[in-house]
């Protein structure tokens, strides 16, 4: 069974933190798979608000590696009429 509540109450915390000291490629890391949380719980718009959060750092320099992770994220949450 999934615990989305526990996955989702770390992750924002990470979040935060990452927020804090400045270290993007946490930020987006965090903003993967929150969006990830919210596609399972059926939360559409949080999910695509967060999958488009984590692309726009992974196009930032020194993000290079959250690229894929970021697109997979926002084809995931992605509607078929987009």
């Amino acid at each position: 069974m999934a615990r989305f509540d526990e996955a989702r109450e770390v992750l924002d915390i990470g979040l935060g933190m990452a927020r804090a000291i400045g270290a993007t490629r946490f930020e987006g890391w965090s903003l993967v798979f929150l969006a990830k949380i919210a596609h399972q719980e059926g939360n559409s718009a949080e999910a695509t608000e967060h999958a488009h959060g984590a692309l726009g750092i992974g196009r930032g320099p020194g993000s290079g590696f959250m690229g894929a992770m970021s697109c997979g994220a926002a084809a995931l949450c992605a509607r078929s009429d987009d």
